[in-house]
């Protein structure tokens, strides 16, 4: 999951990923889009080189009683089991 802020300065980016995202799946390299949306810095912009979206790959691991949406949020529906750990 994307960071909402920079974790250095704490200025806002999480709007940007999702324009980011599909940016980069039409080919648009990263220094020319983040150039276009006006982000200077280094801090700022190393969220974005950084960042890698994994996703799907964790999704494989969840529960069989979760669902992706359009966006990529998870959604569970049915929650059948608990677990509890004893500690003796």
């Amino acid at each position: 999951m994307f960071p909402v802020r920079c974790y250095t300065c704490n200025s806002t980016l999480g709007q940007h990923f999702p324009s980011f995202r599909d940016a980069r799946r039409q080919g648009v390299s990263v220094g020319t889009y983040l150039d276009e949306i006006r982000l200077r810095r280094l801090c700022c912009r190393r969220m974005f080189l950084g960042h890698v979206d994994n996703i799907e790959d964790q999704i494989k691991f969840a529960n069989k009683d979760t669902v992706m949406d359009a966006n990529g949020t998870r959604l569970r529906r049915f929650v059948k089991h608990t677990r509890t750990v004893v500690c003796d």
